[in-house]
């Protein structure tokens, strides 16, 4: 089951060099430990600085690889890829990093947004446990598996805060992704529809 936490990309800026290989770089706030975020669910300081050293070596082989809007699986699929994470890092109980847009059809979008000046979230996608606490408040288990970094279109992550027990692991962005693929189901319906009519005016 899933873990998300969505940022807002507004914090984030264009790093002046580029990549090796000539893409675009962003870099900015990912994670934050120790605070109550939108979901009310918080991040031990140790758990998340543990994933950030963990994922060092995927960082080296470019294998940090994030999608284009927010899946409701944790396997990344490569036909959607839009960034990699080249840095990350501690910073106090904040988790910094680089985001480098890929030249794929999902990372030109990314790049065109970014161009526009449309501010997008990055979403935290990873596996693990929620210790209830007090008042509908949950506290990441010690077993977060972090799988990658989402660049999603809505900056606050909206959905229900279960109380779960501490030996589950939950899939906590399922209501959130089951609500995007309806939303992208309803606008290809919208479009062939205007197709069809099109074809009736001529």
């Amino acid at each position: 089951m899933l873990i998300t936490d969505v940022y807002s990309f507004g914090s984030l800026r264009l790093l002046e060099e580029s990549s090796k290989e000539g893409n675009m770089v962003l870099t900015g706030l990912l994670a934050e430990a120790e605070v109550f975020n939108r979901n009310n669910r918080r991040y031990p300081y140790g758990v998340l600085s543990k994933e950030v050293n963990r994922l060092q070596e995927s960082i080296k082989g470019r294998k940090l690889i994030g999608e284009l809007d927010h899946p409701s699986s944790p396997t990344v699929n490569l036909k959607n890829a839009a960034c990699v994470i080249t840095e990350l890092y501690m910073d106090g109980n904040k988790v910094l990093g680089n985001v480098e847009l890929l030249n794929t059809p999902a990372g030109k979008v990314a790049q065109d947004l970014v161009n526009d000046g449309i501010v997008f979230g990055m979403s935290s996608r990873a596996t693990g446990t929620l210790i209830p606490l007090a008042e509908g408040m949950t506290e990441v288990g010690d077993n977060l598996m972090v799988v990658c970094w989402d660049i999603v279109a809505d900056p606050s992550c909206v959905g229900a805060n279960p109380t779960l027990s501490e030996s589950k692991c939950i899939l906590e962005s399922v209501e959130y992704g089951e609500r995007f693929i309806k939303y992208r189901e309803e606008q290809v319906y919208i479009h062939f529809l205007r197709e069809a009519l099109r074809d009736i005016k001529k």
